[in-house]
């Protein structure tokens, strides 16, 4: 065995209290073992210096511990189990927490169970109150959409969790720079314009994104919604916009770029009268 492979694996050996743990007993003490020999096999510096972070072998343990009287020894093995895939990120996001995590994790895609535990590990307090508040769906939107996906959920709450499965990345990231106009909207308001985005999504995002005064008020936010479908299309049918771009060469950039202003300033406007007549009666 090359040197630098040896020696991170004399670091993991001292790090710990090996006497206590083989007077452990139970489910914790054998999984605290078998953790500590699966961390040694990666034999890496990295894994060394994360593990002397987090408490060495004696801070294994107790999460173990902590975990066998949380969920018994079935939540021990599926931590264990993470651990000896995942590594020490596995761990540091279950640390405080492991009745929370753990089976949190458990039900994401595979595909996305590594960067679950990498959310978590880089804010494990905050994500560990997020999961239990808003549930799994905020680690799914976490680990679906690393960077943007929890502050949405942090924003939106559960409503921008089940956005968010919905959405590519780049969604994602038009939402996140429209989240606080939208958490700031009345319930009403802000729960239909996140519904009208799981169906017309990239449309949406777009207009808003482009039309940002729409989201000033409740009341441009109804009017937007009372006319979304003739904007925007509905069914795989083209909006007026759609139509209208789909005759390029029928107008001039500047001539269209006004028409189409115009039109959508007109049509929000006739929506909001409408909407204060009826109120009105």
């Amino acid at each position: 065995m090359k040197i630098q492979h040896l020696l991170p694996l004399c670091a993991l050996a001292l790090l710990g209290v090996p006497s206590a743990v083989h007077a452990q007993a139970g489910a914790a003490g054998r999984a605290a073992l078998e953790v500590m020999e699966q961390l040694a096999k990666r034999g890496t510096t990295t894994a060394t210096r994360e593990l002397t972070e987090l408490g060495g072998e004696v801070a294994v343990r107790e999460l173990l511990q902590q975990a066998e009287k949380e969920g018994g020894e079935a939540l021990v093995k599926s931590l264990s189990d993470q651990a000896a895939k995942f590594g020490i990120v596995a761990l540091q996001a279950a640390k405080g927490a492991p009745h929370i995590v753990v089976p949190a994790v458990e039900k994401l895609p595979k595909e996305l169970m590594e960067n679950g535990l990498r959310a978590i590990a880089h804010e494990p307090v905050a994500m560990q109150k997020l999961i239990s508040e808003t549930g799994q769906e905020a680690l799914e939107a976490a680990a679906r959409h690393p960077g943007v996906g929890a502050d949405i959920v942090k924003t939106l709450g559960k409503e921008g969790a089940e956005t968010l499965a919905k959405l590519s990345d780049d969604a994602a990231l038009q939402l996140a720079r429209s989240a606080s106009e939208i958490a700031a909207l009345p319930i009403a308001q802000r729960s239909s314009l996140l519904a009208a985005m799981k169906t017309n999504t990239a449309k949406v995002l777009t207009f808003l994104e482009k039309h940002p005064k729409t989201l000033l008020t409740a009341a441009a936010v109804t009017a937007f919604l009372a006319s979304k479908d003739e904007l925007l299309g509905t069914n795989g049918a083209p909006g007026f916009i759609e139509r209208v771009l789909g005759e390029p060469l029928r107008w001039g950039g500047f001539a269209l770029a006004g028409i189409l202003f115009l039109w959508g300033a007109m049509r929000l406007t006739f929506a909001y009268r409408g909407l204060r007549k009826k109120a009105a009666r």
